[in-house]
């Protein structure tokens, strides 16, 4: 398995490393990711738009820490 390495898109600088995922993990990343949404359509609208406006809060209250970065 091959070892890869995240890089600073401005910088360059190696930022982190992780193992290439084999055949098995892709698999079961796909199992999860059909699970979750099928969780998330089954919610109904109200509960989307109110996961969106928790994350929203989120995103918008964390811009003075990006900003600074």
């Amino acid at each position: 398995m091959a070892r890869l390495e995240a890089t600073h898109p401005v910088t360059g600088e190696v930022i982190g490393h992780f193992d290439e995922p084999d055949g098995d993990a892709i698999a079961a990343a796909l199992v999860e990711a059909r699970t979750a949404s099928a969780a998330w359509a089954a919610g109904g609208v109200e509960a989307r738009v109110s996961a969106l406006r928790r994350l929203r809060q989120e995103l918008v209250g964390g811009l003075d820490d990006a900003v600074q970065v």
